[in-house]
Order: structure tokens, then sequence, then C-alpha cells
């Protein structure tokens, strides 16, 4: 399976790397949702893929669930 991210020049290489968000899977299934939707490609190459996960509005909401 390939789990290498397409996007911007800031995408990061491979899932689960430092810069990838650790909650989307080589599936591209957001598991930060409630109910595991599928990454678009939008949010993808925007947030998943790279260092500016933290401010992905999914990611995000689970922050908030957790306070």
């Amino acid at each position: 399976m390939n789990n290498v991210i397409e996007g911007n020049a800031g995408a990061c290489v491979k899932y689960g790397s430092e810069c990838c968000c650790p909650y989307v899977n080589a599936l591209d299934i957001c598991t930060a949702s409630i109910n595991l939707i599928s990454v678009t490609p939008y949010l993808r190459a925007s947030f998943c893929g790279t260092e500016n996960h933290d401010n992905c509005p999914i990611f995000l909401s689970k922050v908030l669930r957790r306070r």
C-alpha cells in the first residue's frame, strides 16, 4: 500500500512522520472526526500532509471535544 502524500511543497513524505497529522492513516481516513470521514484532496494538501495540520478544522474540533 502506498502511503506517500502528494501535495504542496511543504508536504511530508509519509504518514506517521512528525509533520503529518497523527489522525490520518494511509487510507485517507481521518480518525479525529467523530464519524471517521474520508479526507478530501483539499484537506490532505492543506492540512493533513503538512506541518499545518494543527490548524485543520477537524483536528481543532477533536482538541475542543477533549476539554
